[in-house]
């Protein structure tokens, strides 16, 4: 028998990706404090310039954002994973895919952000295209034991475009070997 989704195993980072992750950070810190002790004053007053417009341009991006979750919290007030398994047919879907993607989208948008089945994953949670290829899926995939191999045969393969079809695709997946 199957364990219940609610047991299923957590995301095992790997260590090389974090490592390769914070060395890139600090390089292009090191960078950015060598090119201002070595160059003249004018690279390193625009190098300070170019800093300061992008920052300014994340906050303002994030404020905006917070604008934008915080109305839908509110019309969403008292929905959690449960209400999103009863838009499924959970008799015919694994549940473990079913939570998975809850779960992993979830953190993705922020942790108290209630997320439907209808909602678009580019415009509605503003989900990048590649971290949904590369980092959302490879987690969904190892929590589940959904293998990756042969996604083109999927008949959702490059047709994912809201939760709903995103959990569709996994259950679509064969179930890995290992």
């Amino acid at each position: 028998m199957k364990k219940p989704s609610r047991n299923m195993p957590k995301y095992k980072v790997n260590l090389a990706d974090k490592i390769f992750s914070y060395s890139f950070i600090l390089l292009m810190l090191l960078g950015c404090v060598t090119a201002m002790w070595f160059y003249t004053t004018a690279v390193a007053v625009s190098v300070v310039f170019m800093i300061s417009i992008c920052t300014w341009a994340i906050i303002k991006g994030g404020q905006a954002w917070k604008q934008k979750a915080d109305t839908i919290k509110e019309t969403r007030k008292g929905e959690s994973i449960c209400s999103f398994t009863k838009a499924f047919d959970f008799r015919q879907i694994d549940t473990w895919i079913i939570r998975a993607v809850y779960e992993e989208l979830q953190e993705y948008v922020g942790k108290d952000y209630p997320i439907r089945p209808e909602d678009k994953l580019i415009d509605d949670l503003e989900i990048d295209e590649e971290d949904l290829a590369l980092d959302i899926a490879r987690v969904i995939s190892q929590r589940t034991g959904r293998s990756l191999d042969n996604y083109e045969k999927n008949p959702y393969c490059h047709k994912v475009t809201t939760v709903r079809d995103l959990v569709m695709y996994f259950s679509h997946q064969a179930k890995s070997i290992t």
